[in-house]
């Protein structure tokens, strides 16, 4: 069973968490769990993988948490950024974070991808 992060935060003050970006490259996103993996000697409390502005890296995101709390035993928050997103893509999401049992979302407003209007105003 996959705790929640809200509740490991109601148990227990100070907490210890990682928070890891999609790797750009194919060597970095193979490297990941193995630091990963180390990372969890250090006893943390959950890992985080962040969001690309306007969802650039939303696949590797879901990828990376769904392996990484399969694998490694430790809750894993999904970020979610939704700034760009209508809100049929945004049901679309969650239903595929709920299909991978993934429970630990943070979701945030975000930034615009760069270049984009979004959030301006205009």
């Amino acid at each position: 069973m996959i705790r929640k992060i809200a509740e490991i935060l109601n148990e227990k003050k100070p907490t210890l968490s990682f928070e890891f970006f999609p790797p750009k490259t194919e060597k970095g996103r193979a490297k990941l769990p193995e630091t990963a993996a180390e990372l969890k000697k250090l006893g943390p409390d959950w890992f985080a993988v962040t969001y690309g502005a306007g969802g650039s890296t939303r696949e590797a995101t879901t990828e990376i948490v769904d392996e990484l709390q399969n694998k490694l035993d430790v809750p894993v928050m999904n970020h979610l950024t939704c700034v760009g997103h209508s809100q049929s893509e945004l049901k679309e999401i969650l239903d595929t974070l709920k299909k991978k049992n993934i429970v630990n979302i943070l979701a945030l407003k975000g930034d615009p991808p760069p270049g984009s209007r979004l959030g301006t105003g205009g």
